[in-house]
């Protein structure tokens, strides 16, 4: 567990969190543009976002040589929201200054099979930061293979009481294979990392999809809730019931339709999406999710609306309650950025990160407070250093 740290140099005006993004190949070539374009800011966390191939020890050192005695967490992803836009392989840092922010983090490694109990002990200590500050906030980024997402919320959200929580789950270019959190210096699989953020600056979490509930209906009939895999809809063979419902072939089924087409789920008054992530399973065809699922639970095709319209007017509603935004730390969905990607609309995303200063990845899960979440973008957004005296 590490605490706040000293400056990297001296500190910076103007900005509450700093952000840096490499495209270099190299991970010390990586890590040294990164420290130069942050030279000036002071640090009391790093939070580094990066594709999966920097996820190895080279990189670690390097960014320890590049930022010695500063935390550093952060966690792997399918593509990066930077000052430049998506990026689909990079790394891109978020400086959150120590002027500002205090910072502690906590490692859970074997998160797949960790307790409830075994989890909220190792987070306790995190809750001694704080007395003075506006307020406190949680990120979590986790292994999204381990399959832990919802045990990992709930347990820290009960833990962290009235702190809200937003976070991310760890993933690869839709390789599914590799999902690494980082702390310190090292990357791990099956763990996540735990920070608990004490902020002197207005702050609000939220959450944003852009999904509503068709007519048809598809009732479970037969799913894996420990590999979140649906077996059977309506008493057939999942992926061919699933494309039926679309008009297509089970062949056709690929990120793209999934991306377009998610499930969902209406538990009270909310929406709630299950993404799919790939068939598998059967020679008939299982459908693998992103989050929890289970026999009788009725799903329904998910209609979409505008993916930019629904979040610029998210963004705008806590910009005015907030009032100018330093940054927006996001956790959006993979399957969002294929979205945008199959229908070209990467340079329309681009002019609307910029404008709210996002900085984030695209994620396999986004969690917010005591809930694993599918297909949305979930944030924190950080009002500006020139509304809050130090």
């Amino acid at each position: 567990m590490r605490a706040s740290a000293a400056p990297l140099v001296a500190p910076g005006a103007g900005q509450a969190v700093h952000q840096a993004v490499s495209e270099a190949g190299s991970p010390r070539q990586a890590a040294a543009e990164l420290r130069r374009q942050l030279a000036g800011s002071s640090a009391a966390a790093l939070v580094v976002f990066c594709s999966s191939e920097y996820a190895g020890p080279e990189f670690g050192r390097a960014l320890r040589r590049c930022f010695p005695d500063i935390p550093l967490l952060g966690c792997t992803g399918s593509a990066l929201l930077t000052p430049r836009g998506y990026i689909g392989h990079g790394v891109m840092a978020l400086a959150l200054d120590a002027r500002w922010f205090r910072v502690r983090t906590q490692l859970i490694c074997r998160a797949s099979t960790s307790s409830l109990s075994a989890i909220q002990e190792q987070v306790a200590p995190l809750l001694e930061i704080g007395a003075h500050a506006r307020g406190r906030f949680g990120l979590l980024f986790v292994d999204g293979l381990c399959l832990a997402e919802e045990r990992l919320a709930s347990a820290l959200g009960a833990a962290l009481g009235a702190i809200p929580m937003i976070g991310g789950s760890a993933g690869d270019d839709f390789e599914f294979r590799d999902g690494h959190v980082l702390n310190a210096t090292r990357w791990h699989r099956d763990a996540a990392v735990v920070a608990v953020v004490e902020c002197d600056l207005p702050f609000q979490t939220f959450s944003n999809h852009h999904f509503l509930p068709g007519e048809d209906r598809l009732l479970v009939t037969d799913a894996d809730p420990d590999h979140r895999t649906v077996t059977e809809l309506n008493g057939e063979p999942a992926a061919a019931a699933y494309a039926r419902a679309l008009g297509l072939r089970q062949e056709q089924l690929d990120l793209d339709v999934f991306a377009h087409n998610p499930l969902v789920v209406r538990i009270g008054q909310s929406i709630y999406v299950r993404s799919i992530q790939q068939v598998c399973g059967t020679p008939s065809g299982a459908l693998r999710l992103t989050s929890a699922i289970d026999t009788g639970v009725v799903l329904r095709l998910g209609k979409r609306d505008d993916l930019l319209r629904m979040l610029e007017q998210e963004l705008a509603r806590v910009e005015a309650e907030l009032g100018p935004l330093d940054v927006v730390i996001g956790c959006d969905c993979a399957l969002r950025f294929e979205e945008l990607l199959m229908d070209d609309r990467l340079p329309a995303a681009r002019d609307l990160i910029r404008r709210f200063r996002i900085g984030g990845l695209s994620t396999l899960g986004e969690q917010l407070h005591m809930m694993h979440l599918n297909q949305t973008f979930t944030g924190i957004a950080i009002g500006r250093p020139d509304r809050a005296t130090p």
